[in-house]
């Protein structure tokens, strides 16, 4: 589970967490908090072996009022027109164990639950063969503490457990976030990716891996002699889905930017 806890206190309304893009529906006062949760416990269990996640796992608690409507977020680029709708569900985690739960309502970046019960909740999508689910997946990439300029690369979804998983690894060892903007396509889950660059004496290891839900999706980048900017290009079928320019400044800088700005709650109209 994150070690960060979200509250929030609302009037009346429809909003929006900046945090997370969790939305609520509410007739009166409601004031609830929130943890972002890991979802490698619950995955393994028969409730959930048929789906995959499909949006961050919310633990919510409900400490007063009552909320009409909750709005998960999820990561799934979705065709409305499909049959794909029918293929989320929700993880619903309580005292008797893990089920899954009918979605209210599928729109494009969320799925919607009337009248919820609260407890740790998440978006999932079932797992069918022969249909391809796109997903859109953020770049975390770090610099290492090591002697010759090494990049991490991870593709992960927008998830902050699973980002912070990967910043409780990276961060002992000295290495530094280097903030760039990830992916603004879908990436198709199961295709075969590689990660490239325009220096010719750069290492990329692996060459391609295969896109998954369900493990890391990292590459590592040697550069013995870097001295100059470069650009990071990602590719699948010799489609270019993502391009970044890692400059000088960026390697050779000791420090960089940890604020993430303060979470606040949007008020919707709608």
């Amino acid at each position: 589970m994150s070690d960060k806890t979200y509250s929030h206190q609302s009037d009346a309304g429809r909003f929006e967490c900046s945090e997370s893009a969790l939305r609520w529906v509410c007739k009166e006062k409601v004031i609830f908090k929130y943890q972002f949760c890991s979802w490698d416990e619950h995955m393994k269990r028969p409730s959930c072996v048929d789906y995959m996640p499909a949006g961050p796992l919310l633990d919510i608690t409900l400490t007063s009022g009552k909320i009409e409507e909750v709005h998960l977020p999820h990561w799934i680029c979705v065709d409305l027109n499909s049959k794909m709708s029918d293929m989320f569900k929700v993880l619903h985690v309580d005292t008797c164990g893990d089920f899954v739960e009918q979605v209210s309502e599928v729109t494009s970046y969320h799925v919607k639950l009337f009248q919820p019960d609260f407890s740790p909740l998440g978006a999932m999508i079932r797992r069918t063969f022969g249909l391809p689910v796109k997903v859109f997946y953020d770049t975390l990439i770090y610099r290492t503490h090591k002697e010759f300029l090494t990049l991490d690369v991870y593709l992960v979804p927008p998830d902050p457990a699973v980002k912070q998983e990967v910043e409780q690894e990276q961060n002992p060892h000295g290495s530094i976030k280097l903030l760039k903007p990830g992916p603004d396509k879908s990436l198709q889950l199961g295709d075969k990716f590689s990660l490239t660059t325009n220096k010719t004496d750069a290492d990329i290891q692996p060459s391609t891996r295969e896109l998954r839900c369900d493990g890391r999706n990292y590459f590592e980048v040697f550069i013995r002699d870097a001295d100059s900017d470069f650009t990071l290009r990602l590719q699948s079928k010799q489609n270019t889905v993502w391009t970044c320019t890692i400059h000088k400044g960026d390697y050779q800088s000791q420090t960089t930017d940890h604020n993430e700005g303060k979470k606040r709650k949007i008020r919707i109209d709608e």
